[in-house]
């Protein structure tokens, strides 16, 4: 994640995605539970994903999945 300039420990990144949880509303969508956070940011701009969204769709989320 230096290559972008962001510096996160190794902790922060793990402790980040242990707490990255999402909730099933009503069989419609996804929430998340997490808040973003500057390991979240450096995470997303690394991978090219975009998690810090509060809802997702179901096949939004599984594609989100399958690319980690």
């Amino acid at each position: 994640m230096d290559r972008n300039k962001t510096h996160v420990t190794t902790d922060d990144l793990i402790n980040t995605l242990k707490t990255m949880e999402v909730v099933n509303v009503d069989e419609m969508y996804y929430m998340s539970t997490y808040t973003g956070s500057k390991a979240l940011s450096a995470l997303c701009g690394a991978m090219d994903l975009d998690l810090e969204k509060k809802r997702y769709q179901p096949k939004e989320l599984n594609r989100k999945c399958k690319k980690i």
